[in-house]
């Protein structure tokens, strides 16, 4: 799987994931709590270093159009 699949796939993933721990915070066992917080975590950091290099993109074209 691509890093764009990926990022992609948890767009929907994450949020499930977060709502599923809010809603079964009192029966979640022990490990599962920093497992998925660990989990949570690596995803946010893949998806700012895919991101990031995109969004630099776009500002220096728009920097570009703009002051050219």
């Amino acid at each position: 799987m691509s890093l764009e699949r990926f990022v992609y796939a948890n767009l929907v993933l994450a949020p499930l994931l977060v709502v599923g721990g809010y809603l079964f915070w009192e029966s979640l066992p022990v490990l599962v709590l920093p497992l998925g917080v660990g989990y949570l975590t690596v995803v946010a950091l893949l998806a700012f270093g895919w991101v990031m290099p995109r969004v630099a993109t776009a500002v220096r074209s728009v920097a570009a159009r703009l002051f050219g």
